[in-house]
């Protein structure tokens, strides 16, 4: 993801709308059963997720530009499926940058990496409304981070907050660059312990796809199958 809604109720209700961009010609699979409960879309290129959905956990992974990237690390798509499956990685020195929110019953909070062997910072997410994109979570607000908080207080966590695209291009959340912008879109209502009830996609810009619903495969994610229980003798 490179913009990241969220507004946490007091209650433990999550709504967040996400936009992801990305280079245009990089594959990707859309939301689907990622393993037995985690859903979320697929990188085909390097593997993970930019978004994962559990019953009890939900993570979201952004890139942050302007710091140098290797090309021999692990890819950050891995970090929501760790969140969710675990265990967590003790140090993130193999990874590029990146902000990676991570929400459950009992902790919601947005970790940052900046790269090579330095800890990464850990901020706790209070109720209300929380903006993430591709920059230091930690640090002072941009442009377009600030913009983006304005779109999510009038419109609140939603398609209609992502579509805009009436300002310049480095500031607006919806991208229409040729090369590189935003794929797709996703708006979510969960609670953890409950999961999602509801799960909103569009596959392109968010202005313009349209919208898919896929709250019942994302909840189907959720049921557990016992592959060790006893079969019955009919």
């Amino acid at each position: 993801m490179c913009t990241i809604l969220l507004r946490i109720d007091a209650d433990g209700v999550i709504r967040l709308a996400a936009n992801r961009d990305e280079f245009r010609t990089r594959p990707s699979a859309p939301p689907d059963l990622l393993v037995q409960g985690a859903f979320g879309g697929r990188d085909l290129l390097g593997g993970g997720t930019w978004l994962a959905v559990g019953r009890d956990r939900l993570a979201a992974v952004t890139n942050i530009r302007g710091l140098p990237l290797r090309d021999d690390m692990k890819t950050r798509g891995l970090l929501p499926l760790l969140a969710l499956l675990g265990p967590m990685p003790d140090t993130y020195s193999e990874y590029n940058p990146f902000n990676l929110v991570v929400l459950s019953r009992d902790s919601r909070e947005v970790i940052t990496h900046l790269g090579g062997n330095e800890a990464a910072s850990r901020v706790s997410l209070a109720p209300g409304d929380h903006v993430i994109v591709n920059e230091p979570f930690d640090r002072k607000p941009s442009p377009r981070r600030t913009k983006a908080s304005a779109l999510l207080a009038e419109y609140g966590p939603s398609f209609d907050a992502l579509a805009d695209h009436n300002d310049t291009p480095d500031v607006t959340p919806c991208k229409h660059g040729t090369s590189y912008g935003t794929v797709s879109s996703t708006s979510l209502t969960w609670l953890s312990g409950a999961g999602v009830s509801r799960y909103l996609f569009r596959d392109g810009l968010a202005c313009e796809a349209p919208t898919q619903d896929l709250t019942a495969a994302c909840r189907k994610a959720f049921t557990v199958v016992r592959w060790d229980a006893p079969r019955r003798h009919e």
